[in-house]
């Protein structure tokens, strides 16, 4: 049997409805392209998908490999890339939300020298259809602390995407282990690789079967965002800045009263220069024990630095006004604790803000 280019893995749960449309669609895709096989990874379906793949395998380049137990999606993606023949690795859903006849452009990425090809719902062209403000949410904020948590995937748009297709040498010595559905992510920060591309594509909108996103499954993702990050180093970085600003916090009251009791300024000529002062001592500390060592992408003077660091740092002092606000006086929390929330979101934005664009790196 000739070794296929592409090996395309597809994890599925109760896809029977699906995966008959999928692969039909598949074929049409590729058939005239490149040669192709299909790797159907089922955990034991109840609605017995794996008998609908094993039908389909009589007609079409699809082998099945059937798992007992529900075990997940990424250990099903990885026990496809062991399985797989070809020289490509793709991963996508079952449930039609990702259109398989984008697959020859993300393969011509390859052709062109990239490593990894993500399609994404972020760069332009991308979209996504009927989400509610809810999802929509959930997902801007899992991307934005995934970039703050995870310094390869700042440069990536939509790194959360599961759909995607890589050069097998990409993990060919990777030791992936990850927790929860989020593969691309594991493999961005464990792959072998150099260049990545992205492909703009419309997430669909499932017609057949239930949807697998669960409370667990966003536990499972925070676990894997929190291990990835210690792997990288990047939670010590982020709990350095949160002490950072606590001492700065104490910075802050010690100047402001200082300035109120003993020089006699009015309060609010105090609170702007000990704010400042908060401001610098938190930069001060940053440049010595986060940003050090790292090679700044544009050197900048330290002054330039600090005047773009104390910009940036107002955009953090508006998130704690605003959700001290909004916790107080729409969801009636006390306001101390909404104090707490505001502060921990602006810490995390100055953190992140500063990071991306105070200290670029390398």
């Amino acid at each position: 049997m000739r070794k296929p280019t592409i090996s395309l893995i597809i994890p599925t749960y109760n896809e029977k409805e699906n995966l008959p449309v999928l692969v039909r669609r598949i074929h049409e895709s590729l058939s005239n392209y490149c040669d192709y096989e299909i790797i159907v990874v089922d955990d034991d379906s109840p609605d017995e998908t794996w008998k609908v793949a094993q039908e389909l395998s009589k007609q079409y380049p699809v082998r099945v490999i059937r798992r007992e137990g529900k075990l997940g999606l990424s250990s099903a993606v990885i026990e496809g890339f062991k399985q797989a023949r070809g020289e490509l690795l793709g991963v996508m859903d079952a449930d039609l939300q990702h259109p398989p006849e984008i697959l020859p452009n993300l393969i011509e990425e390859i052709k062109n020298g990239k490593d990894i090809v993500v399609a994404s719902r972020y760069v332009k062209g991308g979209k996504i259809e009927n989400w509610g403000l809810k999802r929509k949410i959930v997902s801007k904020g899992a991307r934005f602390l995934t970039k703050v948590l995870v310094p390869q995937a700042r440069s990536i748009k939509d790194p959360l995407s599961g759909y995607f297709i890589l050069r097998r040498e990409v993990v060919e010595e990777a030791e992936l282990n990850p927790v929860g559905y989020k593969i691309l992510l594991e493999i961005l920060v464990k792959g072998s690789y150099e260049e990545v591309a992205e492909v703009p594509f419309t997430f669909g909108t499932r017609e057949m079967g239930k949807s697998k996103l669960t409370v667990g499954e966003y536990t499972n993702f925070l676990r894997h965002l929190y291990r990835l990050s210690e792997t990288v180093g990047e939670v010590v970085k982020l709990v350095r800045y949160m002490v950072i600003s606590v001492l700065s916090l104490f910075v802050n009251v010690f100047f402001f009263l200082a300035l109120t009791n003993y020089l006699n300024l009015h309060y609010l000529y105090s609170s702007i220069l000990s704010l400042e002062a908060m401001i610098l001592f938190s930069f001060v500390l940053s440049e010595m024990w986060i940003s050090k060592n790292r090679k700044i992408k544009k050197p900048t003077s330290a002054v330039l630095r600090a005047v773009k660091y104390n910009m940036l740092c107002l955009g953090g002092l508006l998130i704690n006004i605003g959700i001290l606000w909004l916790f107080t006086n729409v969801f009636n929390v006390y306001y101390l604790i909404s104090n707490f929330f505001g502060a921990t979101g602006a810490v995390i934005w100055n953190y992140a803000m500063n990071v991306w664009l105070t200290w670029k790196t390398r």
